[in-house]
C-alpha cells in the first residue's frame, strides 16, 4: 500500500474513534477534529505500517488521558468510554499489524473477542481475563481446539474452552461472570452435590442420554461449567480450585 493510502487509512481511523467515542460527551462539544498531517512524521528504517500504527497508537494515548478528564467532569462513565476506546484501538490494531490464526482479537457487536487456538498462547488469555480459569486437570486424552473469551461494556466475561480426543468426543469448559444483580441458572438432572470454599460443585451424570456428563461450579462471582464424555471424578479433578 503506498504512503498517501496509508496515511488517509489512519486519517479516517483516527477521526472514527475521536467522532465515535466523544461526540455525545458535553466536554468535547466545542472540540473541532483536526485531520493529522501524517507527512511530519518521516519514516525511519521499519515498516510502513509500524510506523502508522505508532503514531496512532500515540494519538490514541493522548485521547485517553485527555478523555478520562473529560469524562470525569462530563458524566462519570469512565469504564464505558475506556471501553470504547478498547474497542476503537482494537480496529485500529487489526488495521495496521499482521495477524495470526493462532491468536487473534477483534471486536464485534457490542463486544470484545480474544481466539487462541495453541496452549503455548493460554497465558495471553490469562492476561486479558485475570480471572480466568484455568484448566490444568483436563485429562491426557484431550487437547486444546480452541479458547474464546468474549467481554462486555460492563467488565462481564463469558469464556469458553473447546478440547477435543483421538475420537472426536468433545470437552467443553465454561465460565461466566456473574454480575451484581444476579444471574438465573439453571442445572439439569443433579446427581450429587459438594461444598467447597467458595461455592458448590453440581454433578449431571447423564443428563441428556447421550453418555456424557457435567458438572457446575457456583460461586459467588462466576459459574463454571465442565461437560464432556468424562467421568465424575475427572469433573472434580477439574472443578477442585487449586491451592
Amino acid at each position: 500500500m503506498s504512503n498517501v493510502k496509508y496515511e488517509e487509512a489512519l486519517s479516517n481511523a483516527v477521526k472514527e474513534v475521536y467522532e465515535n467515542d466523544f461526540d455525545s460527551i458535553d466536554f468535547y462539544k466545542d472540540i473541532d477534529y483536526v485531520d493529522l498531517d501524517l507527512s511530519k512524521y518521516p519514516a525511519r528504517k521499519k515498516p510502513k505500517y509500524i510506523k502508522y500504527f505508532t503514531i496512532a497508537a500515540s494519538f490514541l494515548f493522548l485521547i485517553i488521558i485527555s478523555g478520562t478528564v473529560g469524562i470525569l467532569l462530563s458524566n462519570g462513565s469512565v469504564s464505558a468510554s475506556s471501553f470504547n476506546i478498547e474497542k476503537q484501538f482494537i480496529k485500529l490494531q487489526n488495521q495496521f499489524s499482521i495477524g495470526t490464526n493462532e491468536s487473534k482479537k477483534y471486536v464485534k457487536d457490542d463486544s470484545i473477542v480474544q481466539e487462541i487456538k495453541n496452549e503455548s498462547d493460554l497465558n495471553k488469555g490469562k492476561k486479558y481475563f485475570p480471572d480466568l480459569f484455568l484448566t490444568n486437570n483436563i485429562p491426557k486424552r484431550f487437547s486444546l481446539e480452541s479458547l474464546t473469551i468474549t467481554k462486555t461494556g460492563n467488565d462481564l466475561y463469558y469464556a469458553v474452552y473447546v478440547y477435543k480426543d483421538n475420537d472426536g468426543q468433545l470437552l467443553t469448559v465454561i465460565q461466566q461472570s456473574i454480575p451484581k444483580e444476579g444471574l438465573s441458572i439453571s442445572i439439569v438432572g443433579i446427581t450429587e452435590e459438594f461444598k467447597t470454599e467458595d461455592g458448590m460443585i453440581y454433578i449431571s451424570e447423564n443428563p441428556f442420554g447421550d453418555g456424557g456428563n457435567s458438572g457446575s461450579y457456583i460461586t459467588d462471582d462466576y459459574s463454571i461449567d465442565v461437560a464432556g464424555k468424562i467421568t465424575k471424578e475427572e469433573i472434580l479433578s477439574i472443578l477442585t480450585p487449586k491451592e
